[in-house]
């Protein structure tokens, strides 16, 4: 399964501090397996609890708008995974 753009944005900011999931899971006090699931597509990282977005959010010094991103992108991104399928389908019939 496919990260959400919130999972995408996570691991992306994670790595950009140089964190570790378990560092970064430590700093916010969230299991590490949330983590991963959620960079991992596993979980929807639109799932997360607020109060999961917003430990996340201190703990890599961003605003909870830098997580949740503009919905310009995430329509964007649906319109990607939309077409995605339809064309896989054309392709096996």
């Amino acid at each position: 399964m496919e990260p959400d753009s919130i999972g995408k944005r996570l691991k992306a900011l994670r790595e950009k501090r140089g964190l570790t999931l378990r560092a970064l899971a430590d700093k916010a006090g969230v299991p590490q397996s949330t983590l991963s699931m959620v960079e991992t597509g596993t979980r929807l990282g639109a799932g997360l609890r607020l109060e999961t977005a917003k430990r996340l959010c201190w703990a890599l010094g961003i605003g909870i708008g830098e997580l949740a991103g503009s919905i310009d992108e995430d329509r964007m991104e649906q319109e990607e995974n939309d077409s995605w399928p339809a064309d896989a389908a054309m392709v096996g019939a």
